[in-house]
């Protein structure tokens, strides 16, 4: 187990998934979730930054690419307990970008907040899943 001095930081995540990246070292979890689009890339009329969300077995988590993710691993493992520096789910967004192997939508600024809140409160969105089933672009 790693010292609990160490910091973890924005630039550590950065360059461990660079590492990853230029090694080509994914793990199997980030692969079959990129190949199963379990990535969701979403902006607000092609207008904005994008959000990007993982559709989860048990949850959803918003992605900051490169930098965090809400789920817990991420906040147990990588920030309280500094036993390593990133979660699948970033790699995940990583491979899945680069393959181009996610589902793009677009939504107004009231779904998109409605999605976040309710990734946060409850890590799940319904209002994610009825837009996706309503595009055709989720199984």
């Amino acid at each position: 187990m790693q010292s609990l001095s160490k910091t973890i930081d924005v630039k550590t995540v950065e360059k461990s998934l660079s590492e990853l990246e230029k090694h080509k070292k994914f793990s199997s979890k980030s692969i079959e979730a990129a190949h199963m689009k379990r990535i969701v890339k979403i902006t607000i009329n092609n207008k904005y930054v994008p959000y990007w969300i993982f559709l989860g077995k048990s949850g959803d988590y918003i992605l900051i690419p490169r930098t965090s993710c809400t789920c817990k691993d991420f906040l147990i493992h990588v920030i309280a307990q500094k036993q390593k520096t990133y979660c699948y789910h970033l790699e995940a967004q990583i491979l899945a970008e680069k393959e181009g192997k996610y589902i793009e939508i677009t939504v107004n600024k009231d779904d998109l907040n409605t999605i976040l809140l309710e990734i946060l409160k409850n890590q799940y969105s319904p209002t994610l899943r009825r837009i996706l089933l309503k595009t055709k672009k989720y199984n």
